[in-house]
């Protein structure tokens, strides 16, 4: 299990700043693990972030399947 990353949120900030910010958290999680588990964080992190800035359920589909494609073609299939 990865282990957990801090996620910065301060006073002010938007709410699409702070789903970046936790964004940015699962992607380090999963640079670190590289597994199912902070795949799948990651991608739902891609998606709350996405849909906060107005993306279609389309677009958004679209786009975790590039960041999937690319996670695999670095890391590979994710592993337990």
């Amino acid at each position: 299990m990865a282990a957990p990353h801090l996620i910065v949120v301060t006073e002010g900030m938007t709410e699409t700043e702070c789903l970046l910010e936790m964004r940015s958290a699962a992607v380090r999680a999963h640079d670190a693990s590289p597994c199912r588990q902070t795949r799948a964080g990651l991608l739902e992190a891609e998606r709350a972030y996405r849909a906060a800035l107005g993306w279609t359920a389309e677009q958004i589909i679209a786009a975790q399947r590039v960041v999937n494609d690319r996670l695999t073609t670095f890391f590979g299939e994710p592993q337990k």
